[in-house]
C-alpha cells in the first residue's frame, strides 16, 4: 500500500513540474512574437478588375415594408465596397467588392438604357423581391453622365 501511494505521489509530482515547465515555455514563445501591424490597408479594386465596367459608381437602395432594406455601395475613385443585406448582414471591403464584381459582370445595360430596364435588370441580378416599396439607385457611368433611377 506505501508503495502505491508513493508510486503515485511521484507520478503526480512528475505531472505538475512537467505541466509548468510546458506553461513557462508557452509564455516565453508568447513574448519571443513580435507584434501584429494592425495598420489598415487600402485595396485598390481597380487591380482586381478582370474586365471594366461601364461605370465608377453605383449606389443601390431598395426599401421593403417592416424597415428592410438592402444597400449596395461602390465608388471605384474612392475604392469603396459595402453591402447591408435584408439580414442586416454588412459586408465591406475585398469581401463585399468580390461579391458584387460578380453581379456587376452580368449587367448589360448603359447609360442609354430605359429606366424600366435596369431597374428590373438590378433586382433580377441582385436576385431581390420585386415588391419593393422603394427603389433608388444612383450610377455614374464611365463617361461621367450620372443617372437616377427611381420607382
Amino acid at each position: 500500500m506505501k508503495w502505491k501511494l508513493m508510486h503515485l505521489i511521484l507520478l503526480m509530482s512528475s505531472f505538475m513540474i512537467l505541466t509548468a515547465c510546458a506553461n513557462q515555455n508557452n509564455q516565453q514563445e508568447a513574448l519571443d512574437l513580435e507584434p501584429m501591424d494592425t495598420t489598415p490597408t487600402e485595396i485598390d479594386y481597380t487591380e482586381n478588375e478582370e474586365n471594366n465596367l461601364n461605370f465608377t459608381s453605383f449606389d443601390l437602395e431598395v426599401d421593403y415594408v417592416d424597415r428592410l432594406s438592402y444597400e449596395v455601395e461602390y465608388d471605384l475613385n474612392r475604392n469603396l465596397a459595402s453591402i447591408e443585406d435584408l439580414d442586416n448582414q454588412k459586408f465591406t471591403d475585398s469581401e463585399a467588392f468580390n461579391q458584387l464584381s460578380t453581379n456587376f459582370h452580368k449587367f448589360s445595360f448603359d447609360e442609354n438604357t430605359p429606366e424600366d430596364e435596369v431597374i428590373d435588370e438590378v433586382i433580377q441580378t441582385f436576385e431581390l423581391n420585386p415588391t419593393y416599396k422603394e427603389f433608388e439607385l444612383d450610377i455614374e457611368f464611365i463617361d461621367g453622365t450620372t443617372k437616377e433611377y427611381e420607382d
